[in-house]
């Protein structure tokens, strides 16, 4: 393999990466709040809770650190910016539901008869 093939993979490798963990997150926003577990639980699980955050956070910062990888001459920072931004407004989007849910739960479960 020639030393432009090998950045050309690393690049792609960890283009593809960041994704696939924030799809990982969403599995774990799933599992904490409305998996087959949780459905049994009157409760939320608050280390479930502290490892959502830690996954969306994680990922967040996987984005960002898009950008220190650069573009490695393959495509334009522009393209890398909109991939980024595209990214972080769904995790946003996921952030949102996942704290809209949290209250609706805990205000449904605080409301006294």
């Amino acid at each position: 393999m020639t030393r432009t093939s090998t950045i050309a993979y690393e690049f792609t490798y960890r283009y593809a990466m960041v994704p696939l963990e924030l799809a990982s997150a969403c599995r774990k926003v799933h599992s904490a709040l409305t998996g087959p577990k949780a459905r049994q639980q009157n409760e939320i699980e608050e280390k479930s809770l502290h490892e959502v955050w830690d996954a969306l956070e994680k990922s967040w910062k996987d984005f960002d650190n898009l950008r220190i990888l650069g573009t490695s001459g393959n495509v334009h920072e522009e393209d890398v910016d909109r991939y980024i931004h595209g990214w972080q407004v769904r995790q946003a989007v996921v952030s949102l539901g996942f704290l809209l849910f949290i209250f609706s739960f805990v205000d449904l479960h605080l409301r006294v008869p």
